[in-house]
């Protein structure tokens, strides 16, 4: 898997939905937060094939990337098949949830100077990346997306990493 995390968060989902369609277009998105909360589903989601199970909304094979609803502190993953998975923990609602060296995350949200409570938030953070990383490899999604504190960006396809990248360099 290739991750990317930066801490530019100037909705990043948005430019990526218009630029790198393929990110969701023919496949399936299991929402996990939609602006930090479970996606409510429409009566129109609900008869476009749209599901929930839990707090997850299942949706059907995308056609236009317009059918997803995103807001801010969303998490998606993106299967190439129509896929359920179980026990699944949202991680963009954690703060300091980030892929990279959690001090650069860590110190957008703390100003104090404790050392002692920065050393322990940094190693809440590392261990919220290794059940992240245990999660990943468990329902082994195609793409993972996260719009939080940090955007991320997670997938297997190196050619469809390549052009995330140079998309968000654009921005």
């Amino acid at each position: 898997m290739r991750p990317l995390d930066t801490q530019d968060t100037s909705r990043p989902l948005a430019h990526l939905l218009k630029t790198c369609l393929e990110i969701v277009v023919d496949n399936f998105v299991v929402v996990t937060s939609l602006d930090s909360a479970a996606l409510q589903l429409s009566s129109q989601q609900v008869d476009e094939g749209w599901a929930r199970e839990g707090r997850l909304a299942i949706s059907p094979k995308i056609a236009d990337a317009k059918e997803l609803s995103f807001e801010w502190f969303d998490e998606w993953y993106i299967f190439d098949e129509p896929t359920l998975p179980t026990d699944v923990e949202v991680f963009v609602n954690y703060g300091t949830f980030s892929l990279g060296d959690p001090l650069q995350t860590i110190a957008t949200i703390y100003i104090g100077t404790d050392a002692r409570k920065v050393a322990g938030m940094v190693e809440g953070a590392l261990e919220l990346q290794r059940k992240f990383w245990a999660q990943i490899e468990r329902i082994k999604p195609k793409s993972f997306m996260a719009n939080g504190n940090s955007f991320i960006f997670v997938t297997r396809d190196s050619g469809l990493f390549y052009k995330v990248t140079r998309a968000l360099e654009l921005l």
